[in-house]
């Protein structure tokens, strides 16, 4: 009572010090703040001392705190209802209700989480097969166009030499057999082996690797 009435004069109840009940009747206090509802002014003062006092037993709890939240009316007669059926108070069970919401919300991220860790696991055991696989089709890949490349070059200087298997140099009229024909098989394979170009060879494509033979053979050959 001291508290309420330093904040709300109107509440203060005089106290005889020498009677023998020193404190005021509880009934008689009850009564006369009934008698007095009906006056607005009083209800409002009534009203901030409920909250003048809640704010006081506030601060003596340091892990609780009196909060004001407008909620809908339907949501307040589900939380009544909710209360009623659990023999809990509103307070009580609206505690209940948001903790069990968080540790909901809690598991799911933790959940979430885990299921991430896994899916970046596996995309990333995905990846190395991946690049391990293209590279092995890199290279069996750069094998076959050497094979191919050494199979044209001689096919090509066996035509050119009139079917003498010969690797002597060739004269200006083999030289120029040899270039038409290799031109001509390079020709026939430049649309097979068009996506070839996209791997990106560490020797080079069948153009630049015929090039080189045919330079070897001294012959000019701008295949590329």
């Amino acid at each position: 009572m001291g508290y309420l009435g330093r904040h709300q004069p109107d509440f203060t109840v005089p106290v005889d010090l020498y009677s023998p009940h020193p404190l005021p009747d509880v009934s008689a206090l009850i009564a006369a703040l009934e008698a007095r509802m009906g006056d607005p002014l009083f209800r409002e003062r009534y009203r901030k001392m409920q909250t003048a006092w809640r704010k006081e037993k506030s601060r003596q709890h340091p892990y609780r705190r009196t909060v004001t939240y407008h909620l809908p009316n339907k949501v307040l007669y589900l939380l009544d209802k909710l209360a009623r059926k659990r023999g809990d108070t509103k307070v009580g069970v609206l505690g209940e209700v948001i903790q069990d919401a968080w540790y909901q919300h809690d598991r799911a991220a933790k959940q979430l989480k885990k299921t991430s860790a896994t899916y970046k696991a596996r995309l990333k055991d995905q990846r190395i097969k991946y690049q391990q696989a293209e590279r092995v089709y890199r290279d069996t890949i750069d094998a076959l166009l050497e094979a191919l490349a050494e199979n044209l070059d001689h096919r090509c200087c066996l035509e050119a030499l009139a079917s003498e298997y010969d690797n002597a140099t060739l004269e200006e009229a083999g030289k120029a057999a040899y270039r038409s024909l290799l031109q001509a098989r390079l020709s026939a394979l430049e649309t097979p082996l068009r996506d070839v170009k996209m791997l990106r060879l560490k020797t080079g494509s069948l153009a630049h690797r015929l090039s080189e033979r045919a330079q070897a053979r001294d012959i000019a050959a701008p295949f590329e």
